[in-house]
């Protein structure tokens, strides 16, 4: 399997120890799947005809990625375990360590096939800095349309308060042509 050295698939994965499955990435098909529960990520490889679909740790993807590449690339071989270019092994998770799966597929493609109103680009560092100047952990983005400048309001996030819950911060959208 190949992808980007660039692309770190694996800051979507969840964090929460009762949650095993979730704490990996997932390869099927050509693409690598993650997913924390409340965010997903499907990012397309290339895959390499010995890979094998199946779990992927986050440990193996973070070693690949150190490994030098003259094309830039992260290579790990995915079969009955995860080996990289230089030789390093690491233990490849199962179904039944684990558990199964979820069916992200399903939710990925019923998101795909929703209808978009408009598109936006947007500088997320900008973003970061907006809400960290408000002191906010979440924000809620209000837009008028895809030219208007984009209203930043902090939002509550479970467990935690608004420090300025009158605050407002503005994001212009980004120039993409």
């Amino acid at each position: 399997m190949k992808t980007h050295k660039d692309c770190q698939i694996e800051k979507a994965i969840s964090t929460d120890k009762t949650r095993k499955v979730l704490q990996n990435v997932y390869l099927k098909g050509h693409a690598l799947w993650a997913t924390d529960g409340r965010c997903m990520v499907r990012l397309p490889i290339e895959r390499e005809e010995h890979d094998v679909d199946g779990f992927v740790t986050a440990e193996a993807l973070k070693a690949a990625r150190k490994v030098k590449s003259p094309s830039g690339e992260v290579s790990l071989s995915l079969n009955g375990v995860q080996a990289l270019s230089n030789g390093q092994q690491f233990p490849r998770p199962t179904s039944e360590q684990v558990g199964q799966w979820p069916n992200c597929e399903l939710v990925y493609y019923l998101a795909v096939e929703q209808k978009t109103n408009f598109k936006i680009s947007f500088d997320l560092e900008l973003l970061n800095k907006v809400a960290d100047a408000m002191g906010a952990e979440a924000v809620c983005l209000e837009f008028e349309d895809s030219d208007k400048p984009i209203r930043v309001k902090p939002s509550f996030k479970k467990g935690s308060s608004i420090a300025a819950p009158n605050a407002i911060g503005i994001v212009t959208p980004m120039r993409t042509e």
